[in-house]
C-alpha cells in the first residue's frame, strides 16, 4: 500500500537488530513460490519504509518515542521522511521483482507471463494514467487546432454528391474518444482530467457535426446530376423526443403536415421501391431480424441481377445504376418510410405510491434532455414532497448523462388525428358516419351514433357534436385501459404487469374502426406492477391535456387530404370501456369487492345487498353527484381524511373529471365481453353446473359414534379409522361403488387392526369360523362391514336436489356426451376453437370469446339434447329440465345483448331474460350467493340504449391490441433501460424500455399498414395492396372478422380483378349435375366455366363441402319462403354472361324436413336452432346474395332417424313472439 506519513504508526523500538533487514535478498526462502514472493515483498517494503522514516528523525537517538515527540519531528522533517519512505519502498519492490523473475525463469516462466505484483505503487499507477491522459490531451490540442484551421478554409460544395471534406478529421476525433474511454481509474485526479478532456471532445464532435449538417443542407440545394448514385433521403419527423440532437444522416426536420404528406421513395426505380417495401413489411409485420433483412436485400439484388442478365450478360448503364443503387443497409431503407412518430419520454417517479410524470427539457444547445433529479410531487397541499430520486448517471460511450430510472413513452394524439385525415377517403367516411343522425330516436340502432348519448351530445358551442362535410370536423373517441403480462400467461416465473392506454375513433365505419392500424396506442404504462389507486391519473394526464385542447379551442390542421387549405377539428372522449378492475381505477370508483360495489347505482353490500334483483327500485347515480364526491375527496388534507371520505361515498379523484363534458356514470361503460362471457357464462357453467366435475362431499346419511382408538394404535391407524367412519356415514352408492366387489377392494387397502376395531364399534356379525382357524381373515372383515352397511337405512333429502346440487349438476356420463359433441360439431373456420376436454385443467384459462362460443353454441346444443329429448319420468330429469330453461334464459340474454343490430325491444327482452335467469337461480339454488357481475348485468340494458349494439364499442379490439404487444420481440427486461449510446453519435441515445419497445413496434406496424392509403405512396407499392391485405388478414383473428364486417361484396378466391390481365384459372367443363340444375331453374349457362373452391362474402369465407365441411354449412333465404333453411354448398361456378360480365352462381343442396312430432329446440326461439333430417334435396342454383350466414351442425340420432341440429351463427338477433316460428331475416 502507499506510504503516508499521516498514517505512519508510532511503534516502540524493536529489540531485533536492524541489520537483518539490510539485505532483503538473504531473507527469501528457497524454493520461492509466486505467492510467497509477493507476500514477502509487501512485508519487506513496509518495514524498510518504517525504518527509513524512523532513522530520519535525528534527535531521537534510538530512545522510546511518544506521540508529542513524533509530531515535533514530523513538523521538522516531513518532506525528508516522506520522500525517503517512498524511495525505500520502491527500491524494495524492484529488488523483489528481480528475485521473482529469477525464480520464475527457473520454473520455466518468462517475465512477460508473470502476473504484475499486487504491491505496485498506487502513485505510480495514477501517474501512468495521468501520463496517458496527457498524451491524449496533446492529440486533442492538435485536433482542435486542425479543426479550427480547416473550418476557416471550408467552402461550399460544388456538386450535390461532393463528400464532406472533414470526414477523416471526424474519424480521428472518434479514435481519440475510443482511446479516452480506455483510460479507467477511480482516482479523483484521473476522473477530473478525463472529464475535462471529454468535454473538449464533445464540443469538437458537436462542431464537426454542425459543419457537416450545414454542408449537407447546402448540398441538397444543388441540382441533382443525371447519373446520381445516391438515393434521395427524405426528412424525418422527430420532435420533442428523447433523441440526441447530433444528426449526420438526416437532411432536415420538417413539420408534421409535411411529414404526413411527404412522398415515399420519390424518384427511385420501381424495382427498388417494391423490394424495399417487401423488406420493410417483413421486418415490421413479421419481425424479421436485422440479419435476415440483410440477407433478403442481398438476395433480391442477386435475383434482379440474374433477371437482367438473362438475355444479355452485358448490362446497360441504366441496369448497372439500378444494381448500384440497390440498398444494402436495412436501417437506412426503413428510414425512408418515416415510420417513427412523434413521442415524448417522461421520467416516472419510481416510488410505488407516487408515479408522478416529468417532461423532458431541452434547453439551449444541450444535446441531451434534462430531467429533475428528485420528485417534487405533493400528494396533499400542505404535505411533504416525495423527494424520490428520478434519475441516475449512465455512461454512454464517453459521456455521462442523467437518465430516468423509470420511463413512460407517450405518443402524440394530434399526430394520430393528422394521420387519419391525411389518408384519402377517410375524412368522408368519418364525416358520413355521424352525418344525418338527428336527435329523433331511431327504431333500429346499427352503430354507436344511433344510441341516445351521441344523438343528444353537444359540442362546446352547444351545437350537436356531429361532423358534416364542412370546414369543421367533429369526431368522437373511446378509450381503453387494461393491464397485461408482457411475458404472456404461459411463461412461469415471470409475473409482471404493464398497462396499455389505447384510443379508437368511433367516427370510422365498422369495417375500419377496429383494424389494428387505425387504433391509437397512447402509451404503455411501465411495470413491473400496476400503479395503485389514483396514481393512474399521472399516466392519463397527457392524453387528457390533448383532449382538452381539441375540445376548446380545437386544433387546426394546416392540410388534410380532403381540404388542402386546412381544417379545424374538434375531438371528444365520450366513452371509456375496460374490464371491471381497470374501469374502477380509471374512474376513481371503489373496487367491485368493496362496500360500494356498483358505480351506476347507490346499491351497497349492506343495503340492499347483492341478492336484490329488483332493479326498478335502484337509485341511479348522476354525474353531478360523482363530481361533488370526487372534489370532496381531492380536498382532503391527509390520507386519513381522504380514506374517511372514500368510505362514505366510494369515490376518489379521477383525471377524467377535468373533461367538462365527460359523464362519469354514463361514459364509464360496463363491458359486455367481460361481464357476460368471462363473468356470467363462466360462472354459470363452472360454479353452478359444474363442468369441472369437482369431487362432491355429500352430507352424512347415517349416524355413527366410535370410542377413542386404543393407545397402541399408530397415527396412521387412527387416520384410517376416521376415514372408514366417513365412508360408512356417506351414501353407500357414492362411497363403495355399484357392486360389493368395488367396496371390498377399497376396504382391503386398510390394515387388519383397523378393520377389527371398526367391526367392534359397529357390532357387525362376523362369519362362523372353521375349526382350524381362531380369527377371521381380512377379506371376511371387509365383507362383514359391507353387509352391515347395506342393511342400514339412509336419511337423505327428499327430491332431486340432492342429485343436482349447486356446482355438481352435471354427471361424468353427461360430460362425456358433451366432450363427444364438441368433437362432432361442425363449425366454420372463423369461429373460435374450444378445448375438446372441457373442464379439464390441462386446457388452461379460457378466453372471453371461447366462453361465448361454448355458451351460445356447444353447451347449448348438448344440454338441450341431453335434458330435453329423453323421457322425464324421474325427479332428476324434471329438475334438469328446469335448470335447462334457466340456462337458456342466460344464453338468450347473451345472444340478444351481443346482437349487431339493437332496438329498444331487443334491449327490453335482454333485461327480461336476465331477470328470469337471476330469479331462476335463486329459486333452484337458494344457497347460491350472487356476485357483482349478476348485479352489473342488469345495468347493461341502460348502455344498450345509450350506445347501441355492443360490437361497436366493447373491449374485444383492445384485448387483441394487447395480444399484438405481447408478440413483440423484446429482451424481457421489464422496466429497465437497456440501450446505450449508439454508434457514431447519430441516433437516439436511449431506445427506451421494454414497454417503449412494444409501443414503438405497434406504432410502426400501424404506419406501414396505412402507407398504401397515403397520397405519397408510390404506384408500384399501391398495386401490391391485394398481397399486403392478404398478409394482414391472415394475421387477423377469425372472430374479429365478424365484428369488422366490411361492405357486402363477393370475391371468389381466384378472381382478383375482372378487368385485369392477371392470371386466371383455365375454364373447365361444368359438372353434369350443375348443368341439369341450371336447366331446371331456366338459367342459361355456358358449358365451361371456372370452379373456385372458396368464396368470400362480407369478409367471411365460404367453401364447397369437399374443401371444408364447416365452411360449406350455410343458411339460405328466398327459396320457397322468406325463411332461411340450412343447406350444403356443393359448387361455386363463375362464367361470363353477356359481353364482359362476370357472374357467380352457387350450387347447393338443402336439408330435408325431419318430420318430428316435437322439436325441443323450438322451445328456445332466440337460438333459432332446429332439427333437420340428414338428407338432401336435389341440387339447386342460387345467387351469392341469398347466403345469410353459416350454421353449426351437430349429428343426432333420434326416433331411429339420422338427423342434424342446425344452429344459425348470424350475429344479428331478432325477436319471435310465436315460439313455433322458425324463420329469421337474413343478416345484412
Amino acid at each position: 500500500p502507499p506510504i503516508d506519513n499521516r498514517s505512519l504508526p508510532i511503534l516502540e523500538t524493536q529489540e531485533r537488530d536492524q541489520s537483518e533487514y539490510k539485505n532483503d535478498e538473504e531473507v527469501l526462502p528457497v524454493p520461492l513460490t509466486e505467492s510467497h514472493g509477493l507476500l514477502l515483498a509487501s512485508q519487506t517494503a513496509y518495514l524498510s519504509a518504517y525504518i527509513s522514516a524512523h532513522q530520519g528523525l535525528s534527535s531521537c537517538n534510538g530512545a522510546k518515542l511518544s506521540l508529542p515527540t513524533f509530531k515535533a519531528h514530523e513538523r521538522e522533517d516531513k518532506a525528508y521522511a516522506l520522500s525517503s519512505a517512498i524511495d525505500s519502498a520502491q527500491e524494495a519492490c524492484k529488488r523483489q521483482d528481480n528475485i521473482f523473475a529469477a525464480y520464475a525463469a527457473i520454473f520455466g516462466r518468462s517475465r512477460t507471463e508473470a502476473k504484475p505484483a499486487t504491491s505496485r505503487s498506487y502513485h505510480r499507477f495514477v501517474n501512468e494514467r495521468l501520463s496517458q491522459l496527457s498524451d491524449i490531451e496533446r492529440k486533442v490540442d492538435l485536433l482542435s487546432a486542425e479543426t479550427e484551421e480547416r473550418l476557416s478554409r471550408l467552402t461550399f460544395p460544388k456538386e450535390r454528391d461532393d463528400t464532406f471534406p472533414l470526414m477523416p478529421l471526424t474519424a480521428s476525433v472518434r479514435r481519440v474518444c475510443h482511446d479516452l474511454s480506455g483510460v479507467t481509474s477511480r482516482s479523483p485526479s484521473v476522473q477530473a482530467a478525463k472529464s475535462s478532456i471529454g468535454d473538449r471532445l464533445g464540443k469538437l464532435i458537436y462542431t464537426l457535426q454542425e459543419a457537416k449538417k450545414r454542408w449537407k443542407e447546402a448540398s441538397a440545394k444543388l441540382p441533382r446530376g443525371p447519373c446520381s448514385e445516391v438515393l434521395p433521403l427524405t426528412g424525418v419527423y422527430k420532435t420533442g423526443q428523447y433523441y440526441l440532437r447530433l444528426t449526420n444522416d438526416i437532411d432536415s426536420n420538417i413539420s408534421p403536415k409535411e411529414h404526413l404528406h411527404t412522398p415515399i421513395l420519390s424518384g427511385v426505380d420501381p424495382i427498388i421501391q417494391a423490394s424495399v417495401f417487401t423488406m420493410v413489411v417483413l421486418q415490421v409485420i413479421l419481425h424479421l431480424s436485422r440479419r435476415g433483412c440483410h440477407f433478403l436485400l442481398a438476395m433480391m439484388r442477386y435475383i434482379v441481377q440474374l433477371s437482367l442478365q438473362r438475355n444479355n450478360p452485358i448490362l446497360s448503364v441504366q441496369d448497372q445504376k439500378l444494381l448500384h443503387d440497390f440498398p444494402k443497409d436495412p436501417d437506412s431503407a426503413v428510414k425512408q418510410f418515416l415510420l417513427d412518430g412523434s413521442e415524448t419520454i417522461y421520467a416516472v417517479c419510481p416510488k410505488a405510491t407516487c408515479h408522478k410524470l416529468y417532461t423532458p427539457n431541452f434547453s439551449g444547445s444541450l444535446p441531451f434532455p434534462r430531467y429533475p433529479e428528485y420528485c417534487s410531487h405533493r400528494e396533499f397541499a400542505d404535505g411533504n414532497e416525495c423527494e424520490t430520486r428520478l434519475t441516475r448517471p449512465r455512461v454512454f460511450g464517453d459521456f455521462e448523462v442523467e437518465v430516468p430510472i423509470k420511463r413512460f413513452v407517450s405518443f402524440s394524439f394530434k399526430e394520430y388525428v393528422a394521420s387519419l385525415t391525411c389518408r384519402s377517403g377517410f375524412e368522408d367516411c368519418m364525416d358520413s358516419v355521424s352525418a344525418g343522425k338527428g336527435s329523433e330516436a331511431s327504431e333500429e340502432m346499427q352503430d354507436v351514433f344511433d344510441g341516445e348519448f351521441l344523438r343528444d351530445f353537444r359540442g362546446p358551442d352547444s351545437k350537436p357534436f356531429r361532423s358534416e362535410s364542412g370546414p369543421e370536423g367533429r369526431y368522437s373517441f373511446s378509450l381503453g385501459l387494461d393491464f397485461f403480462n408482457p411475458f404472456t400467461n404461459k411463461q412461469g416465473g415471470k409475473k409482471a404487469s404493464a398497462g396499455v392506454i389505447s384510443i379508437v375513433c368511433l367516427n370510422l365505419p365498422m369495417s375500419l374502426r377496429y383494424k389494428p392500424e387505425n387504433m391509437f396506442l397512447a402509451g404503455v404504462i411501465p411495470g413491473p406492477s400496476e400503479p395503485p389507486l389514483t396514481a393512474i391519473n399521472h399516466y392519463l394526464a397527457p392524453i387528457v391535456d390533448e383532449f382538452l385542447e381539441f375540445w376548446r379551442p380545437g386544433v387546426r390542421f394546416s392540410q388534410t387530404a380532403k381540404l388542402p387549405m386546412g381544417r379545424l377539428i374538434f375531438c371528444a372522449l365520450i366513452l371509456a370501456i375496460c374490464d371491471l378492475p381497470a374501469a374502477r381505477k380509471l374512474s376513481g370508483f371503489a373496487s367491485h369487492t368493496s362496500e360500494h360495489f356498483c358505480n351506476v347505482c347507490h346499491c351497497t353490500l349492506s343495503n340492499p345487498g347483492l341478492q336484490a334483483i329488483n332493479h326498478g327500485d335502484w337509485a341511479i347515480r348522476t354525474d353531478s353527484e360523482y363530481r361533488v364526491a370526487a372534489a370532496e375527496y381531492k380536498s382532503g388534507l391527509s390520507a386519513d381524511s381522504r380514506e374517511k371520505i372514500f368510505k362514505d361515498n366510494g369515490v376518489r379523484w379521477s383525471e377524467l373529471l377535468r373533461l367538462p363534458y365527460f359523464d362519469m356514470v354514463k361514459c364509464i361503460a360496463i363491458d359486455p365481453a367481460h361481464n357476460l362471457f368471462l363473468g356470467l357464462i363462466n360462472e354459470h357453467f363452472t360454479n353452478i353446473l359444474g363442468i369441472r366435475l369437482r369431487p362432491f362431499q355429500e352430507k352424512t346419511v347415517i349416524d355413527l359414534d366410535f370410542r377413542p382408538t386404543p393407545l397402541e394404535f399408530k397415527e396412521c391407524h387412527r387416520k384410517d379409522v376416521e376415514k372408514v367412519k366417513k365412508w360408512l356415514q356417506a351414501p353407500y352408492s357414492t362411497t363403495f361403488g355399484p357392486t360389493q366387489v368395488h367396496g371390498t377392494k377399497k376396504l382391503m387397502r386398510l390394515s387388519l387392526p383397523v378393520l377389527q376395531f371398526v367391526c367392534e364399534q359397529i357390532r357387525c356379525p362376523l362369519p362362523i369360523l372353521p375349526e382350524n382357524r381362531t380369527a377371521p381373515l381380512k377379506q371376511e372383515y371387509c365383507e362383514s362391514i359391507l353387509a352391515w352397511r347395506e342393511e342400514q337405512v339412509e336419511h337423505r333429502e327428499a327430491g332431486a336436489q340432492s342429485s343436482t346440487p349447486c356446482g355438481h349438476v352435471l354427471r361424468a356420463d353427461e360430460m362425456a356426451e358433451i366432450w363427444s359433441d364438441i368433437e362432432k360439431l361442425l363449425t366454420p373456420t372463423w369461429m373460435t376453437s374450444v378445448p375438446s376436454k372441457l373442464g379439464q385443467p390441462h386446457h388452461g384459462k379460457l378466453k372471453a370469446d371461447q366462453w361465448r362460443v361454448l355458451g351460445t353454441t356447444h353447451l347449448t346444443a348438448s344440454l338441450i339434447r341431453l335434458w330435453a329429448t329423453g323421457p322425464m319420468n324421474d325427479e332428476r330429469s324434471r329438475r334438469c329440465y328446469d335448470i335447462l330453461h334457466v340456462t337458456q334464459s342466460l344464453v338468450s340474454a347473451v345472444i340478444l345483448a351481443t346482437s349487431h343490430s339493437m332496438t329498444k325491444a331487443i334491449a327490453d327482452a335482454y333485461l327480461r331474460h336476465m331477470s328470469d335467469y337471476l330469479e331462476g337461480i335463486r329459486r333452484l339454488f337458494p344457497d347460491y350467493q350472487l356476485v357483482p357481475n349478476h348485479h352489473l348485468a342488469l345495468h347493461i340494458h341502460q348502455y344498450l340504449l345509450l350506445f347501441g349494439p355492443v360490437h361497436s364499442w366493447w373491449t374485444f379490439p383492445f384485448e387483441r391490441l394487447i395480444g399484438t404487444l405481447q408478440r413483440t420481440p423484446q429482451n424481457g427486461r421489464l422496466g429497465e433501460a437497456f440501450s446505450g449510446f449508439l454508434r457514431r453519435y447519430r441516433s437516439n441515445i436511449l431506445a427506451g424500455e421494454v414497454e417503449g419497445t412494444m409501443a414503438r413496434a405497434y406504432g410502426r406496424r400501424g404506419k406501414i399498414a396505412t402507407l398504401l392509403s397515403k397520397a405519397g405512396c408510390p404506384e408500384v407499392i399501391q398495386q401490391s395492396r391485394p398481397f399486403f391485405e392478404t398478409l394482414l388478414s391472415l394475421q387477423l383473428r377469425d372472430d374479429l372478422r365478424t365484428t369488422i364486417r366490411g361492405d357486402f361484396h363477393i370475391q371468389p378466391e381466384c378472381i382478383l380483378d375482372a378487368s385485369s390481365s392477371a392470371y386466371r384459372p383455365i375454364a373447365r367443363i361444368l359438372p353434369t349435375e350443375f348443368q341439369f340444375a341450371c336447366t331446371r331453374a331456366h338459367i342459361d349457362v355456358p358449358s365451361r366455366g371456372i370452379l373456385p373452391s372458396r368464396l368470400t362474402i362480407g369478409s367471411l369465407n365460404y367453401a364447397i363441402s369437399s374443401k371444408h365441411p364447416g365452411n360449406s354449412c350455410i343458411m339460405v333465404s328466398g327459396i320457397g319462403s322468406c325463411d332461411a333453411v340450412p343447406a350444403q354448398l356443393a359448387y361455386i361456378v363463375q362464367f361470363r354472361s353477356g359481353v364482359g360480365n362476370e357472374k357467380t352462381c352457387l350450387g347447393i343442396r338443402r336439408y330435408q324436413e325431419a318430420g318430428l312430432a316435437h322439436d325441443p329446440y323450438l322451445a328456445f326461439p332466440v337460438l333459432r336452432a332446429r332439427i333437420w333430417a340428414a338428407r338432401f334435396h336435389d341440387l339447386e342454383i342460387i345467387e351469392p346474395l341469398q347466403v345469410a350466414c353459416h350454421f353449426a351442425s351437430l349429428p343426432l340420432i333420434l326416433e331411429g332417424q339420422e338427423l342434424i341440429i342446425a344452429l344459425p351463427l348470424s350475429r344479428t338477433a331478432y325477436l319471435i313472439e310465436d315460439a313455433a316460428s322458425t324463420g329469421f331475416e337474413k343478416e345484412n
